[in-house]
């Protein structure tokens, strides 16, 4: 046998991974639709784009001042923003590249994380075809659960990856739960010993009084295969895990946190930002070791 073609550093193979459409070398294009599979997120919304005619991105008051020289390429950036995944890192490094974005963590004016906005005046959910063709906003996020007509539009798609473990204990910080009071009985429903409505939950720092277990039940899954965000605890199915990974093969851009460097190539390659500079070393969460220590 022919011996195996020695291994590329790191940055070439991701380089490499890019230049071929992924690892399989069949770029994801060529792939059946996501609508023809019948995944969610890829079937058009009935009301895309919004039924207000009324609504102006410049009278939310939320758009962001625009720094430096924008990236040249025709299409605008939807970010799927996995909570605690790095997303306010992108959102940040989104602005030194010159996108244009919403003044609130990058997310579209009315259709925050969880709802949040969504009982503003121009409060709505803001599906693919919107944030395709506005160009108010060149690189949006969405930090909710997928839902129909999110995907499939002509724009360029990305999202962040990382370890499910490390994504879940920046969840407890971030959120302020305690293990004692609040994990156990989340651990205690996902595995089946416990029901919901047997557990009183007081809500967390900055999260809606309707989530919790989410986020440590298979949560990447859950956001993911489109409008399953919200299924009871344990009962996340092979299903649903089978369409989260066709909806992924169908995202341009998949970087891994913990693998950042190696991944910078696909920002420059697809998205058209300059990487020369770009750091990827500093943390935003401002968590220290006790607190990770404590989180475990």
């Amino acid at each position: 046998r022919p011996s195996p073609p020695p291994a590329l550093p790191p940055v070439a193979a991701a380089e490499a991974t890019v230049a071929t459409g992924g690892p399989t070398g069949m770029p994801w294009r060529q792939l059946p639709s996501g609508q023809s599979l019948g995944l969610i997120p890829f079937i058009p919304a009935e009301d895309d784009p919004p039924t207000n005619p009324a609504f102006e991105l410049q009278k939310t008051g939320m758009l962001l001042n625009t720094i430096g020289e924008s990236p040249t390429r025709k299409q605008n950036v939807i970010w799927v923003h996995l909570h605690k995944y790095a997303g306010t890192m992108m959102c940040q490094k989104a602005h030194v590249q010159g996108e244009r974005l919403s003044n609130h963590n990058c997310d579209w004016p009315g259709d925050g994380w969880a709802g949040f906005g969504r009982s503003e005046p121009f409060g709505h959910l803001a599906k693919c075809r919107e944030r395709a063709t506005r160009k108010l906003i060149t690189f949006s996020m969405i930090e909710r659960g997928l839902e129909q007509g999110d995907l499939g539009c002509d724009a360029i798609t990305g999202v962040m990856l990382r370890d499910p473990f490390k994504g879940a204990r920046s969840t407890v910080l971030y959120h302020n739960f305690s293990f004692v009071k609040d994990l156990e009985k989340l651990l205690a429903v996902i595995a089946g010993e416990k029901k919901l409505p047997e557990i009183n939950w007081q809500g967390h720092s900055r999260m809606p009084q309707n989530f919790s277990y989410q986020f440590f039940d298979n949560f990447v899954t859950r956001s993911l295969s489109g409008q399953q965000f919200h299924v009871p605890p344990g009962a996340v199915t092979r299903k649903m895990l089978d369409a989260a990974k066709e909806v992924l093969k169908r995202i341009d851009v998949v970087l891994v946190l913990e693998e950042l460097n190696t991944h910078l190539p696909q920002l420059a390659k697809v998205f058209k930002w300059n990487i020369a500079a770009m750091s990827v070393s500093q943390k935003v969460n401002g968590h220290n070791d006790e607190q990770y220590k404590m989180a475990v």
